[in-house]
């Protein structure tokens, strides 16, 4: 995820549940 420059990270909380994030940056060269 990092070689693309993008991210990833979680947030958890007691009797909430767990969220995974993964972001990716959007190129406009059609790749």
């Amino acid at each position: 995820v990092e070689q693309h420059g993008g991210r990833i990270w979680v947030e958890s909380q007691v009797n909430q549940g767990t969220t995974f994030t993964v972001m990716l940056p959007c190129y406009g060269d059609g790749h």
